[in-house]
């Protein structure tokens, strides 16, 4: 057996690993030309680190990871009206709501793979899907067969839409974000906030020694309407003006966000996985994660039984209800982001009698299940 994976991000070198470890030859390819494209940091829940655990990396991700203790709900004036503690967690799976950076992530699965075996600046000019192989020009005019193409590359795959066009839904969440690395804030340690405005929501939280990173979320329409400069969207979180001194449109990482969502994760000899398959928006913390599972899954399920096309409806029947969980999760933390007024006004004055098991049971379904 011989596995193409198109996408070395999360998901395709975590598969690549367990590739690896199972003795299943894979070639990865990515179209970029290094790996300097690695973004900010990820969230990660204890089901991300206890993969990380079967590839003996927890200790690098628990040497390296920064855990938070405590989420605190404010309203844009900067005032508390929830808070939550995450020692739960801690307490019942070993680990809480962790933050680690996406490029150490990145290092520590590609240091681990054949360097042979993964090929940069690499894209697909043509799939062909027959019976019982894919054979697969490449960009540089070379042409492989493999028993299996695992598509891994990301929410705006291309090499998705030419097979699950039919059964794959983008879309635009009509939420746009911009990341920004700010110099140590006043923030509580071990803390991620959350500031609720009219049409938007101001997270921040730790992400090094030296560096805290501020994530601003805005409904589409209302940022347009502000001229989409996140100083003026977010100029409403009074006690966070300061952040905007001296800054430029330029410091401000702008992105906007969508949901993938498809009906089948293979068809014939190819896979979808992670965000090509299911992209989240980042409310729930658990796209990485669910990803990695994903690997994981399709893995074993390809080790353990001859047949692949068993194996891959037995790939796709455990992760849709995964996923499924997982997306409902997400939904639910998404609710208060962008509310308008006056339900922005009657969601603050009911959040702080709301039971906890609100936030915690969907998490310890998810959490429970054996992957």
């Amino acid at each position: 057996m011989k596995i193409l994976i198109v996408g070395a991000g999360i998901g395709g070198l975590t598969l690549a690993n367990f590739c690896q470890k199972n003795k299943i030859d894979f070639d990865l390819i990515e179209k970029e030309k290094d790996f300097s494209h690695h973004g900010f940091s990820l969230g990660m829940w204890s089901n991300g680190r206890d993969i990380l655990k079967k590839l003996d990396l927890e200790n690098l991700f628990d040497e390296n990871c920064y855990r938070f203790r405590t989420i605190n709900i404010e309203n844009k004036l900067g005032f508390t009206i929830y808070s939550h503690n995450l020692d739960y967690f801690n307490k019942k799976y070993g680990s809480t709501y962790s933050h680690i950076r996406r490029a150490d992530l990145i290092s520590w699965l590609s240091s681990r793979l054949d360097k042979n075996k993964l090929y940069f600046n690499t894209m697909t000019s043509e799939i062909r899907s027959l019976d019982n192989r894919v054979v697969v020009t490449f960009s540089n005019g070379e042409t492989k067969e493999y028993s299996l193409l695992v598509i891994c590359d990301g929410v705006h795959s291309q090499t998705r839409d030419q097979f699950f066009k039919k059964t794959t839904q983008k879309k635009e969440s009509n939420l746009i974000a911009w990341y920004s690395n700010i110099t140590k804030l006043n923030i509580k340690e071990n803390t991620i906030s959350e500031q609720l405005g009219v049409n938007s929501m101001v997270t921040m939280f730790e992400e090094g020694k030296d560096k805290d990173l501020v994530v601003f979320v805005a409904k589409k329409i209302y940022a347009k309407q502000k001229g989409d400069d996140p100083r003026r969207i977010f100029s409403e979180h009074k006690n966070i003006s300061y952040l905007f001194k001296n800054t430029n449109i330029e410091d401000y990482f702008k992105t906007e966000l969508f949901r993938v969502s498809s009906k089948k994760f293979y068809q014939d000899r190819i896979v979808l996985l992670g965000d090509a398959a299911h992209a989240f928006e980042p409310f729930g913390g658990l796209g990485a994660s669910m990803a990695m599972e994903d690997a994981y899954v399709l893995v074993q399920e390809l080790v353990s039984c001859p047949n692949i096309k068993v194996s891959l409806k037995n790939y796709q029947s455990k992760r849709m209800k995964r996923v499924n969980l997982a997306r409902k999760i997400t939904s639910r933390m998404q609710f208060w982001t962008t509310l308008r007024n006056p339900f922005l006004k009657i969601f603050e004055l009911t959040l702080p009698i709301l039971p906890k098991f609100i936030f915690i049971d969907p998490y310890n379904k998810l959490f429970k299940e054996k992957i």
